[in-house]
Formats: C-alpha cells, sequence, structure tokens
C-alpha cells in the first residue's frame, strides 16, 4: 500500500528556516519497514506542489498532521484534495488529538490520536474495520465513533529512528534528534500533558547515541539539535550519553533545551565537552509573580544562574519569552530589564496564545483571559495578536508596545533581527505581524 504522509505549510516559517518534520519521519520509517511504501510531502519547504506529488506518486491513502495553527492551510489542502482523490484520508497530530471530532468533519476519514507508530499500521489493515483499534476516531453511517485510546509507547528504544533519506535535507537547517517524550511539567501555556500524557519516557543512553554516531559517520550530520522538552531530566542518563559522544571520538555540533531548575555546572561542563554549544532556556518572564500564574515551577533566580553557568563553559545562550501571560503591563515589561541584565546570545519573543489543550484555554476566564470564537483556531497563532483574544489585564496596545520596547531597546545593545545575523552577533527574534 502507498501512504503519503504531508506536513501543512506554515505561512510564517520562511524557507529552509525549520527543521524536518520528525514525527512524519518516525511513521514513515515504521510502515516502510512493515513493507508499506510511504513518502513525505513538507510543504512548508516550497519544494513540490501537493497536486505533482500525488499525481506522481498516486497513493492508497493520504495522511495529514494537523496543528490549531494551521487548520487554514490543512483545508487548503483537503479543498485541493477532495474533489479529485479518491483514497482514504487519515489525519494526525495535536489538533486531530484534542478534536477528532471536529478535525473529521473538515473531510477526513479517520483519525489517528497521539502516537501513530502502532496505530497507523493496525489502521491500515483494517481500513474497513477499525471499531476495535484503539487510538482511533471515525465516522459509520454518520455517526461518530471514538475508539479508546492506546496506552502510550513505553520503550521507545523498540522504535526506529528516522530515515533521513525520506527528507530533503538542504531544505533545513537544523538536524534534530529526539530523546525522549513528555514533559517533567505541566505549564498553563503548554498542552504537553494533555497530547503526550503526564510525565516523560525516554530512550536508553546507548539507543540515542547509535542515532548520533550513526548521523555523524555515515550521514555527514554534525549540526544537530536533541529536541528533548527537558534534557536536564534523568541526570545521570544524560552524563552516560555524554560520556559516550566523549570517548567515541565522533566530532559533533550539537544544541539542547533545558529547565533552569535542572541545571548545574557538572552537568554543563560535560555536555560542552561531548559537543553541546548552543542551549536553550525557555525563560518566559522576568517576573515571579507571572511564573507563579503559569504554573512555570522556577523562579527568576534559578533563570539568571543557568544563563551564567551555561555562559561560563562557553555554551550560546538562547532563551525564550512570552509576552502577555496573565500579569499586568509592568509585571511583563519585567522580562524586558531581565534580559538586559542577562544578555544572552539570542533572545525569542512570542505573543502569549491560550492554545487548546491548555489550561489557560480550558480556563480562560479564570486568568481574565477571553476567547471569543473558540471555533476560530487559526487566529490563535503566537506570531500575531489573535484577533479573537482579548486580556483583563492587558490591552492589545501594551501587547505591541512591549515588542516595539524589546525590538528598540534590545537593537539599542547590540542585537540584531534574525535578517541580519552573523555568527557573533547577538540576536533577537520578535515575530509580531498583523492578524491573519
Amino acid at each position: 500500500m502507498k501512504v503519503l504522509l504531508i506536513n501543512p505549510p506554515d505561512i510564517y516559517a520562511k524557507k529552509g528556516s525549520k527543521h524536518y518534520p520528525l514525527g512524519l519521519g518516525y511513521l514513515a520509517t515504521t510502515l516502510n519497514q512493515l513493507g508499506e511504501k510511504c513518502e513525505i510531502l513538507d510543504l512548508t519547504t516550497g519544494n513540490i506542489s501537493l497536486d505533482k506529488k500525488v499525481s506522481d506518486f498516486n497513493p492508497d491513502i493520504i495522511g495529514v498532521s494537523v496543528y490549531s495553527t494551521t487548520l487554514l492551510e490543512v483545508r487548503s489542502i483537503l479543498n485541493s484534495l477532495l474533489p479529485k482523490y479518491n483514497g482514504r484520508l487519515i489525519a494526525g497530530g495535536p489538533h486531530a488529538t484534542l478534536f477528532p471530532k471536529e478535525t473529521l468533519s473538515e473531510g477526513f476519514n479517520y483519525v489517528v490520536k497521539g502516537e501513530g507508530e502502532e496505530t497507523l499500521p493496525e489502521l491500515l489493515k483494517n481500513l474497513h474495520n477499525p471499531k476495535d483499534i484503539k487510538g482511533v476516531a471515525f465516522k459509520q453511517k454518520d455517526i461518530f465513533i471514538e475508539n479508546p485510546n492506546r496506552p502510550k509507547i513505553k520503550n521507545l528504544d523498540e522504535i526506529t529512528y528516522p530515515d533521513r533519506t525520506l527528507f530533503d535535507l538542504d531544505a533545513y537547517k537544523k538536524n534534530i534528534v529526539m530523546g525522549a517524550r513528555g514533559c517533567s511539567n505541566n505549564c498553563n501555556f503548554c498542552s504537553n500533558w494533555q497530547i503526550n500524557g503526564g510525565g516523560i519516557r525516554r530512550r536508553s543512553p546507548h539507543n540515542i547515541f547509535d542515532e548520533l554516531r550513526y548521523l555523524s559517520v555515515n550521514g555527514g550530520y554534525k549540526d544537530l539539535f536533541i529536541a528533548d522538552d527537558n534534557f536536564g531530566v534523568f541526570r545521570r542518563e544524560k552524563i552516560e550519553l555524554c560520556d559516550l559522544i566523549i570517548n567515541s571520538g565522533i566530532n559533533i555540533d550539537w544544541a539542547a533545551q533545558m529547565r533552569v531548575d535542572f541545571v548545574d555546572k557538572q552537568l554543563l561542563e560535560k555536555m560542552r565537552a561531548a559537543g553541546c554549544s548552543r542551549i536553550y532556556f525557555g525563560v518566559e518572564s522576568g517576573n515571579q509573580e507571572i511564573l507563579d500564574n503559569a504554573n512555570k515551577r522556577t523562579t527568576v533566580s534559578q533563570s539568571k544562574i543557568a544563563i551564567k553557568l551555561a555562559k561560563d563553559v562557553g555554551m550560546v545562550v538562547k532563551v525564550g519569552i512570552i509576552i502577555g501571560l496573565p500579569g499586568t503591563y509592568k509585571q511583563n515589561l519585567d522580562s524586558l530589564n531581565f534580559i538586559k541584565e542577562t544578555l544572552p546570545e539570542e533572545v525569542s519573543v512570542h505573543h502569549f496564545v491560550p492554545f487548546p489543550g491548555t489550561e489557560y484555554w480550558n480556563n480562560a476566564e479564570k486568568y481574565g483571559i477571553k476567547i471569543t470564537d473558540k471555533t476560530d483556531f487559526s487566529s490563535l497563532y503566537y506570531h500575531t495578536v489573535p484577533k479573537n483574544l482579548n486580556f483583563d489585564y492587558i490591552s492589545k496596545a501594551e501587547i505591541v508596545k512591549l515588542f516595539q520596547l524589546f525590538n528598540d531597546e534590545l537593537k539599542s545593545l547590540g542585537y540584531v533581527g534574525p535578517e541580519e545575523y552573523s555568527p557573533g552577533k547577538k540576536v533577537v527574534i520578535t515575530p509580531l505581524t498583523r492578524d491573519r
């Protein structure tokens, strides 16, 4: 059976600025190992059109990743496919997992909820009788049926890591590896727990190292991003992974992301010795009340210490800031003062959006968040001030002013925009645009 997996376009992503869709890589690799013929079409790259790929490959099944932020693009894909495509359409991804009934109503035949490495192969063998397949939603004679969720895959070492030949690697700036699934915290602005379940499931150090060594030695991929939500968790295992890299002699340059409350000097030194040159901290805010409200469970002091320790061992530090989290204009302004004090090499500033599945979405009114239209998912994008959002604690004009202040004051300190970046320069990314 021929299967085409599609990653929808992102209208805000510049060509070559993103990483490849690793989740689809896992699915395609699994299906190909089981004897199916699976290919990936990543529409974020613009390398090939949907119509041409479907015409050339002629798939029996098309699967589409559905995110709340790309729902308009998914609808465009369906509008192109439905009049002329006779195969089955399967949806997966975060939005489909959270809203299976609504996703089916867009024109899909099936929804695969959560992880697909076990569910999708079983569905392909039972397309005409999916009633006993865990993790699947579908319609039968216009009646919506949602089967029980499939248990999460416990041993991630059993899943073969993605075959990178499935991707046009020249179209991407980052080569990524995922060593774990899930997160150790349940922040109010994040839907990770609702989509992936609570807690963390991880691959063994030797299994992760095997992939890193393969990519370095056989693939020539030297610049890697280990995309775990919190690299610092299970510290002993990460020390073991770093020792495996160091003792092997392979030469890789890699980046990671960590919670600031998991940082310590010994771990950072070991990571740096193993080739980790860049680290990302999701600081989110320089105001403690905002952090507490968001259930971040970190302190401003911990963030300052983490940035200093990472700089001291020679890492390039990137921090993420969210403007508009529940808190006053003055409290949000503390984030700018925090950046001016700590001076990380890169700052990524995004507008707060209460994404579906988060605490801030589920109980918006409790936090002074007013979502005027919960069906207009496409407006919920952190590159905009969404038209269907209002806040009791801060005005949209104040949010725009904060973004302008970030741009002006940080650029006066020597930061540049991403379009002006070159090695050695500090960079600030504040992608605020008009409504879609």
